[in-house]
């Protein structure tokens, strides 16, 4: 069995000056990424292959405003935290995302699109999202969303688009639509 020799300490020594320089550095420039994303308004991760769930720490960077996750392999469900944030665009298209949509995402006031198609999402359309107030396009396409379609969307001033398809809706279209700025309609 060999043991250290002195000559290899003392050379290993010499060497610590550099590596407490070293992890200095890497410190100060996880510090400075830390503040960058602190102060980010835009995220597009698109197909970049990213796993696992969605991090509930997204909802800390307070000036977010688009958040583009198209295309990954995130799963389980959309954290509560994203309603924290100034988001205009949520993108989450094309991942494996599971559970109901949260009725917190209902309370993003500044959100105008909501995409969310292609996921593994289920449970009923919330009544929260005809909070959306600036909504204009709306894409749940290719879930697992059963029942009716909430009333309260049609109270939605900006909405020109809303894709329902692929779903386990029944019911009518509400005949409000008839009367709104609505443009694209798949049901």
């Amino acid at each position: 069995m060999a043991f250290f020799s002195s000559s290899s300490v003392i050379q290993a020594l010499g060497q610590l000056p550099t590596l407490v320089i070293f992890s200095c550095v890497l410190i100060l420039f996880f510090l400075l990424l830390f503040f960058l994303l602190h102060f980010l308004n835009y995220s597009q991760l698109k197909g970049l292959n990213l796993t696992g769930v969605l991090p509930a720490e997204f909802g800390s960077l307070k000036y977010l405003q688009e958040l583009d996750l198209t295309r990954n392999y995130f799963n389980g469900s959309i954290p509560t935290s994203f309603s924290r944030l100034p988001l205009v665009n949520l993108s989450l298209l094309g991942n494996r995302l599971s559970g109901s949509i949260p009725k917190e995402i209902g309370d993003i006031a500044t959100l105008e699109e909501l995409i969310l198609e292609d996921n593994q999402l289920e449970g009923p359309l919330n009544e929260n999202l005809g909070n959306l107030g600036r909504l204009r396009r709306l894409v749940l396409k290719a879930q697992s969303l059963p029942g009716t379609v909430p009333k309260e969307l049609v109270k939605l001033p900006y909405l020109q688009e809303i894709d329902l398809t692929r779903n386990y809706l029944y019911g009518s279209i509400p005949e409000e639509w008839g009367s709104t700025k609505l443009v694209n309609m798949y049901a």
